[in-house]
């Protein structure tokens, strides 16, 4: 896993480089697309410098490791790996499909000039919280049949999202969230204050995501993927359904009834991870 953290600085370092040569760049250039180019520049040269630097980090594993590895599976077949790897394909596709219905969802609510423009602010602060819950799944899946891992795995996840959510909460009832909004992102006054009452809506997500990323990781461990799938179909019904009732009111800001639809979906997703994965927490805490 160390790596992959070196894999991820890496990226950083490439992305601060190229934003940093294009910002010295800009001081002599009138180029008005020059914003929106230093970022896809950036953005591309970290993917592919992260990829250089793992495809180079896992060579020893691949030449010395994996051909003397045993498993008691059956061999992989076309068949067994289609049926595993498609939902999950599906389901990070059909989460980004979110995305743009909540930017159609919320123009054609009130407030909406002001709510699509807090809107990148809103998703970068609650991405900071969020993140921390999305590698979750991965350490389910790598450590939970280890002696003790499912207890231990179960109790970390739920302290982890009472911690989340906590912080946040700390964050947000204080006039730290003005100050993020209006100094960090550079919001003026009056968005900066929408964005601060828009964000109380969100305070569940990052919880929800480390119960969610627990529950996936134990379906991933048992191939059981198809419930994965489920689960963002779930929470896409009710982001449809949530907008298109906020569409034809007119109750709160668009940015605001946004992310308390999302923040719905999201419990929805929770709540059908939590009723699939029902088996496996069952034979997993026979098992300890």
């Amino acid at each position: 896993s160390r790596a992959v953290t070196w894999g991820t600085l890496t990226r950083l370092v490439a992305v601060v480089s190229v934003l940093s040569i294009c910002y010295v760049l800009a001081k002599g250039s009138s180029l008005p697309e020059l914003g929106i180019i230093a970022a896809t520049a950036a953005v591309s040269a970290g993917v592919v410098i992260e990829a250089l630097y793992i495809a180079w980090k896992v060579r020893p594993v691949v030449r010395d490791i994996l051909p003397t590895a045993r498993s008691n599976e059956p061999p992989l077949n076309r068949k067994r790996f289609i049926s595993f790897y498609i939902p999950l394909a599906l389901s990070p596709l059909l989460g980004l499909a979110a995305q743009p219905m909540l930017t159609a969802g919320i123009s054609r609510m009130p407030s909406p000039t002001e709510s699509l423009a807090i809107l990148p602010a809103l998703n970068g602060f609650t991405f900071l919280f969020r993140s921390i819950s999305l590698a979750f799944l991965e350490v389910v899946v790598a450590l939970v049949e280890r002696p003790d891992g499912y207890v231990a795995l179960r109790r970390f996840a739920w302290q982890a999202a009472l911690s989340v959510f906590c912080l946040q909460l700390l964050i947000v009832a204080s006039p730290l969230a003005n100050g993020w909004f209006g100094t960090v992102s550079g919001l003026d006054t009056n968005l900066a204050k929408l964005a601060s009452q828009a964000v109380w809506a969100a305070l569940t997500l990052a919880a929800f995501g480390f119960g969610s990323s627990f529950f996936q990781g134990l379906l991933v461990h048992s191939h059981n993927t198809r419930s994965v799938t489920e689960s963002v179909a779930m929470f896409l019904v009710v982001i449809v359904a949530g907008l298109a009732v906020g569409a034809h009111g007119d109750w709160l800001a668009g940015a605001i009834f946004a992310y308390i639809i999302y923040s719905l979906g999201q419990a929805a997703q929770f709540g059908w991870l939590y009723h699939r994965s029902r088996p496996d927490r069952q034979a997993l805490g026979q098992a300890e």
